[in-house]
């Protein structure tokens, strides 16, 4: 952990997830901890009248508690990833809910169209606490991977999820004016 900090430092970094899902990748709590004092003493060592801010940490775990939430701000955490395939969408709107209670921004994972149209029919309203979405190519089912990419190209093509970027906004595309 401490080597991958100091390959990427905060120099110019948006954000850092960090994976603290100890089952499946062998990540801690300890590990949010650890990235966010190094990303502290890293500011305050760069430059003592910087106003920069420190980057945000993202901790992706497959949450399904709320508990896990408050453990994951108390490690640390700005962001937590809520994986939409794990959750009803009952305990999406209560987790976010939590999340928003505690601070944290949400990014939202979906492998499918199906995942999409949940995110709309979820009565969280265009001011949600869904602060952005990976589109991934994983499998929920047992983890793997689409080494093609073809699932996440097809849904960042799919009409779904341009009707989530009409709904909850678009930041995406602001940039596109350059």
């Amino acid at each position: 952990l401490a080597k991958s900090f100091i390959d990427y430092g905060n120099d110019d970094v948006p954000a850092l997830s960090v994976n603290c899902d100890a089952v499946l990748f062998g990540g801690t709590l300890e590990d949010v901890t650890q990235v966010r004092e190094m990303m502290n003493n890293d500011n305050n060592d760069n430059d003592n009248n910087s106003n920069d801010a420190v980057p945000p940490v993202l901790a992706s775990d497959l949450i399904l508690y709320p508990y896990q939430l408050y453990k994951l701000q108390m490690a640390g955490a700005d962001a937590v990833t809520l994986v939409a395939g794990a959750l009803t969408n009952k305990d999406f709107l209560y987790l976010t809910k939590i999340a928003s209670s505690l601070r944290l921004q949400c990014i939202v994972s979906v492998t499918s169209e199906y995942q999409l149209r949940l995110l709309l029919s979820s009565k969280l309203g265009s001011n949600s606490s869904i602060h952005g979405i990976i589109v991934s190519n994983r499998n929920l089912e047992d983890y793997s991977i689409d080494d093609s990419g073809q699932q996440a190209l097809d849904l960042l093509r799919s009409s779904a999820l341009q009707d989530v970027k009409d709904y909850f906004g678009n930041d995406a595309d602001d940039d596109d004016d350059t």
